[in-house]
């Protein structure tokens, strides 16, 4: 548990280094996503790192219980609401919206907008899949996607990224 942990801790001081000492690294995430966010995000990986350990108060927090994600997991398991909680997260809901705005100009009259939201793209593996497939039979005119793209707010993003690559393969309208 503890030394998961520090290699963890380890990696993503590493990534964080890595990003201050890659300038041209550094300049694209300036340019892309703005100074100031950039660095409240480093700020937000930099004090999970400290909270892994209780920013020096304690060496056990519940995060390096490694132990407990596995038994929660067991315990879904055995009383059936694993399962149960992966059909409710593939069980899509089409929710058709109309808004009335009278200064909006004609061309827009009927417009259609596919606003997915919230989308946790990694929180199973063949949930992209499955949100792709669901996507793929809507009309729209164009799409925006907001939200939360991974579910935790820290460590990897990759996953997040290919369940996004994903989706987007199957939007077929502009995406925003």
């Amino acid at each position: 548990m503890i030394a998961s942990a520090l290699v963890d801790t380890s990696e993503m001081m590493s990534a964080i280094s890595k990003l201050q000492d890659d300038p041209d690294l550094h300049a694209y995430l300036i340019n892309r996503v703005g100074k100031s966010h950039l660095r409240q995000r480093i700020g937000i990986e930099t004090e999970h790192v400290a909270d892994r350990f209780g920013q020096g108060q304690t060496l056990f927090n519940i995060e390096n219980w490694r132990t407990s994600a596995a038994i929660i997991k067991f315990l879904l398991k055995i009383t059936g609401m694993a399962s149960r909680g992966r059909a409710n997260v593939v069980d899509f809901r089409v929710r058709n919206n109309t808004v009335m705005l009278p200064h909006l100009p004609k061309v827009f009259d009927g417009y259609t907008v596919l606003h997915l939201s919230d989308l946790h793209l990694d929180c199973l593996k063949d949930f992209p899949e499955r949100l792709a497939q669901a996507v793929a039979g809507l009309k729209y005119d164009l799409c925006v996607l907001t939200g939360d793209y991974r579910f935790l707010t820290h460590g990897p993003q990759q996953p997040a990224m290919l369940g996004l690559e994903r989706l987007c393969r199957d939007i077929d309208k502009d995406i925003y």
